[in-house]
């Protein structure tokens, strides 16, 4: 104060108090027109003697903290900046040519720096000498990308420090609980999983992180949930490394993974069975899906005895939403550490976990060697569930792969061994896949037979997802034998189990069985609709095989509608996916379907050189079904004569065995 009355010509010496100082400086003020910046006031107290008498002058106040008072002050939130204004500072700060500022790597730079100005500004100066990609990639090479920039680090850290000093003299508590906040390995905060590591109540701890938010030490991101912004979530876990000894990080971290287990196998529990509240389950699972990634991946970084279990469950949670990359990421992590440990158990679990991936990913080569690796540290290690699981894994890649016959005895390898286990979860899974096995090969009575086995199981154990699998396995063979009624009831209760529990790939299958029955009905337009709906869902969990099964379906549709030029480029894109995932089952029918619209085009050679294609994939695999269904199209483009005559007789032929006439041919399983 006597500073300022200095710079404003008064004399304080007969002003001995700070009362009598600030009434100078507002007599001073008194009819002023002027602007009073007061920056990074700690409190409205602190700068109180500073505010003028009247409404002569316009004061603007910033704060860390929010300064309440209604009478005298208008109260303004200000975020960060938006993406295009960061990226104009950043812009103007590091005198970046015009023609160049459309660089998509200015704006990453940006958002790497949290859109904060000052960061912003300091990260400008290195931009003026690097190019924006390599400036950007070496930012992203540590958790902290202000880091490999020592000024923006030291000015956004400066900055930083004020706040956390001030709140660690005002409320020591406080600042504890923001170092313990910061343990947390996710992007975002949720109330009771917090309290659960600070253990206190979920009320407790919400009102206390609600005033670390009005101080802006916190931000809220919706009901009962808080984060950090980015740079001062490095800042935070800088100083809990620094202030907390390493047995407080083991106790946090601890009660965060015995909460989300908790939290985790019920939601699991209300989404297989129905046991609960499913709607809930899924909401908490969308909101946590990216902590449970972070969460589960730090227990296996730190060698949590909970590691395996957490990876279990997440793995169970996210499969059928298509978490390939992130799943992934968590079962390479434990790869890796169990092979440094060399610890066998985790190093099986984690090359089974991986090989799910790769087999819903698109990569079944990947997926049978570790399958094949974790079958036999299983069986070294005497781990006989393990071991079924591992078997059960491979049969499916196999059977992905349309190796009928190898997947057949794999699955009853494994169904062997979940009898002698008594493990009805696997036995039903086992029945599960030998039907599917028994569908494709044409045999429609075991397959059935199987598939309601496999229900009736399930059933017995309230698991819904798997009673779904086994309707819908059904709805299957009924459509493949004509009867699309019961088909399209199969495939409409299927669907709506797997909507309620969140499965996005059953509800896709389920939309391709639907399109299959519209479109052998004559209702075009509805299921090129439903191909459509089920193939963005596919590509929305990466499941490649499952989004060239839909091309194929739309193709077909195109075809029909007489579109045969879309027909032929769609079909071509599901063919070339199919040969790259080394499915010649699932190439077999799209060049059928090829060869159906190369036909109806007029161009009988082509369409010839399809069907044999088809022909000899669906030889190699064993399919009486797509043989057959080949060999009744290739006889309609071949000469009248012995050639075509022996084509119809031998489909014929399979029809008879498989229990499906002339009428149903060219449906497509």
């Amino acid at each position: 104060m006597e500073a300022l009355l200095t710079w404003a010509g008064i004399s304080g010496d007969d002003a001995p108090t700070l009362d009598a100082k600030a009434a100078l400086w507002r007599n001073w003020l008194h009819g002023r027109r002027g602007l009073l910046l007061l920056d990074n006031a700690a409190s409205l107290e602190q700068v109180a003697c500073l505010l003028p008498g009247d409404d002569s002058s316009l004061v603007l106040i910033t704060s860390r903290v929010a300064l309440h008072d209604p009478d005298r002050i208008t109260l303004t939130e200000l975020d960060v900046l938006p993406a295009d204004e960061a990226v104009r500072l950043l812009v103007a700060s590091a005198g970046v040519p015009a023609e160049e500022a459309t660089d998509p790597a200015l704006e990453e730079i940006c958002r790497a720096c949290g859109f904060l100005p000052l960061a912003v500004q300091a990260v400008a100066v290195r931009l003026r000498f690097e190019e924006p990609a390599e400036l950007l990639s070496a930012m992203r090479e540590t958790d902290s990308p202000l880091l490999e920039i020592p000024d923006a680090d030291r000015r956004v850290g400066a900055a930083f420090a004020v706040s956390w000093q001030a709140l660690e003299a005002a409320d020591p508590l406080q600042a504890g609980l923001l170092r313990v906040l910061a343990m947390h390995p996710g992007s975002e905060l949720e109330v009771e999983a917090c309290a659960a590591m600070t253990g206190t109540t979920a009320r407790e701890c919400r009102r206390r992180m609600a005033d670390l938010a009005t101080k802006h030490l916190l931000q809220r991101q919706g009901r009962g949930r808080f984060g950090f912004h980015d740079l001062f979530l490095a800042y935070a876990r800088s100083l809990a490394v620094e202030q907390e000894p390493q047995e407080r990080w083991d106790e946090v971290l601890d009660r965060l993974f015995t909460h989300l287990l908790s939290r985790g196998e019920a939601a699991q529990v209300a989404l297989t069975t129905g046991t609960g509240d499913p709607e809930v389950a899924r909401t908490w699972l969308d909101r946590e899906r990216t902590n449970l990634i972070a969460v589960t991946v730090a227990a296996v970084e730190r060698r949590s005895p909970h590691a395996r279990r957490l990876a279990a469950m997440t793995h169970a949670l996210l499969g059928s939403l298509g978490a390939t990359t992130e799943l992934a990421r968590i079962w390479s992590t434990m790869r890796d550490t169990a092979e440094t440990d060399h610890d066998r158990p985790s190093r099986a679990d984690a090359l089974r976990g991986l090989a799910d991936t790769e087999r819903t990913g698109g990569d079944p080569t990947a997926a049978r060697d570790n399958y094949q690796v974790a079958a036999g540290l299983y069986e070294a290690l005497g781990d006989r569930r393990g071991q079924a699981d591992a078997m059960w894994g491979l049969a499916e890649t196999e059977r992905a792969r349309s190796r009928y016959e190898d997947a057949r005895a794999l699955f009853l390898r494994a169904r062997h061994l979940y009898e002698e286990l008594d493990d009805r979860a696997g036995l039903a899974d086992a029945y599960w896949g030998l039907a599917n096995v028994a569908v494709s090969l044409g045999r429609y009575e075991r397959g059935a037979e199987e598939f309601r086995q496999a229900r009736e199981l399930y059933a017995g154990l309230g698991d819904r997802r798997g009673q779904a699998q086994a309707i819908r396995g059904l709805a299957d063979i009924a459509r493949n034998r004509g009867r699309g009624d019961e088909a399209l009831e199969g495939y409409r209760a299927a669907l709506a189990t797997y909507e309620e529990i969140g499965d996005v790939r059953g509800q896709a299958q389920s939309l391709r069985g639907l399109g299959h029955v519209a479109r052998v009905d004559g209702r075009h337009d509805e299921a090129a609709d439903l191909f459509v709906r089920a193939r963005d869902l596919s590509r929305r969990i990466g499941d490649r095989r499952g989004e060239a099964d839909m091309l194929r379906g739309l193709g077909d549709v195109q075809r029909l509608r007489g579109d045969y030029a879309e027909a032929r480029e769609t079909l071509t894109r599901s063919a070339e996916v199919h040969r790259d995932l080394d499915n010649a089952g699932g190439l077999g029918f799209t060049l059928r379907a090829l060869g159906d619209t190369e036909r109806a085009d007029g161009r009988p050679d082509r369409a010839r050189a399809a069907y044999d294609e088809a022909r000899a994939a669906f030889h190699r695999v064993g399919s009486r079904r797509g043989l057959a269904d080949t060999l009744c199209s290739l006889a309609g483009v071949l000469p009248p004569g012995a050639e075509a005559r022996a084509a119809y007789t031998e489909a014929l032929a399979l029809y008879e065995e498989l229990g499906a006439g002339w009428q149903h041919a060219g449906q497509v399983p």
